[in-house]
């Protein structure tokens, strides 16, 4: 199908960044989901489906934050490439990055008193979703290679022929279900961050690419 115009200028600007601009995006970007997970960890009402797994998985192991979510995404981009798949580069360094970031961030917020009113924390829930589809989208824009869980879903609909809607949804569920059963830090939030976060990434992904495309046309 022809390409609307505003996703022809995206891709246009994107194969007009450098390499440098990339991977910057890439870095950027993996650092900011990193800090904005570590946030909703923090606020208490719930992080996302996986985010509960990985913190299930870290308590019954005795692992820390970062090493269980290198060994989690580890897994994923190992099962995308005996699949078939090869990772690319932002693959692998996105998720190494935001794991380390997210606990940092966590650390950091120790010092910080929880707000006890419920609506300030759901702002903040809003707030770090918001900030998280951000990022998420400027490692997309990178081009340097799609998330693990992104490759997966790929991989999985290719073998099933399944829409990616639908196996996404179902990863979801899977991550979310095996957390909870693990003792997970599930909440009402948890909803919320799935609720939002795919119209977060579609958001996000119009703001960077249109800042990407301002910016080569400045240049130009």
């Amino acid at each position: 199908p022809p390409r609307r115009p505003g996703e022809a200028r995206a891709g246009s600007a994107r194969r007009r960044a450098g390499l440098s601009e990339r991977i910057a995006l890439l870095v950027g970007g993996a650092a900011i989901v990193g800090v904005f997970v570590g946030v909703l960890l923090w606020n208490g009402l719930g992080p996302g489906p996986i985010d509960v797994f990985v913190v299930a998985l870290g308590n019954r192991t005795g692992w820390s934050l970062t090493v269980t979510t290198w060994a989690v995404f580890g897994l994923v981009n190992l099962v995308v490439w005996a699949a078939g798949r090869r990772p690319g580069i932002g693959t692998v360094v996105a998720p190494t990055l935001a794991g380390w970031v997210v606990e940092a961030s966590l650390v950091g917020l120790t010092h910080v008193d929880r707000p006890d009113a419920l609506l300030v924390r759901l702002l903040i829930q809003v707030g770090g979703i918001a900030a998280i589809g951000l990022g998420v989208a400027a490692v997309m824009s990178s081009d340097l290679g799609d998330g693990p869980s992104e490759l997966l879903t790929s991989v999985i609909s290719d073998a099933t022929a399944w829409p990616e809607t639908r196996i996404r949804l179902g990863l979801e569920v899977v991550w979310l279900s095996i957390g909870t059963i693990l003792g997970g830090p599930v909440g009402f939030g948890t909803a919320v961050v799935a609720l939002l976060i795919g119209n977060s990434i579609g958001l996000g992904r119009r703001v960077v690419d249109g800042a990407g495309t301002r910016l080569c046309v400045g240049r130009g």
